[in-house]
């Protein structure tokens, strides 16, 4: 799964935009998308949107109370992103179309109630650890791996509801 474009409105750290992650010259999703900017221009945010937006769909971790993802000033925020499935993926969903949307709408003490499609509530709420298979893995800049080997997760300072 790729995903072809993402647009916000009222997420913290972010501009009301589109970000398009096709290729100008044939219009197909980027193998590889790389984010760089100066300190402050909204890096961790747009990570975080898409976060939101897939966690919106099909949750696999804690979700981040949806009010801290909402630019002070604003009610709510909105999140929009544009998915391309591959061939294996629409197969394992009994033939999605190769497109799909969906929206997340953010605001404190709002839980989402739109009905997202069925077949990107299958593949987004799946996790499987092989790396040919869907998923999303985020590790924030703050979090590191001691070093002199891995700990026990117990010393990790994750919180026993993360653990699993």
């Amino acid at each position: 799964m790729k995903i072809k474009r993402i647009t916000t409105n009222g997420f913290r750290g972010l501009p009301d935009r589109t970000f398009d992650f096709t290729s100008e010259r044939t219009g197909v999703p980027a193998d590889l998308v790389i984010v760089t900017g100066r300190s402050g221009t909204g890096k961790t945010s747009l990570l975080e949107a898409i976060i939101a937006a897939k966690e919106d769909v099909g949750p696999y971790g804690m979700k981040q109370p949806p009010g801290s993802l909402v630019r002070a000033g604003e009610a709510a925020a909105k999140v929009r992103v544009d998915w391309v499935l591959s061939n294996d993926e629409r197969a394992r969903v009994g033939g999605a179309g190769a497109e799909l949307s969906s929206e997340a709408i953010l605001a404190p003490n709002l839980f989402s109630s739109i009905d997202h499609d069925p077949a990107l509530v299958a593949l987004l709420g799946e996790y499987e650890p092989d790396p040919g298979m869907s998923k999303v893995e985020y590790f924030h800049a703050s979090r590191r791996i001691p070093r002199g080997g891995m700990p026990s997760i117990s010393t990790l300072g994750i919180p026993g509801t993360e653990r699993l």
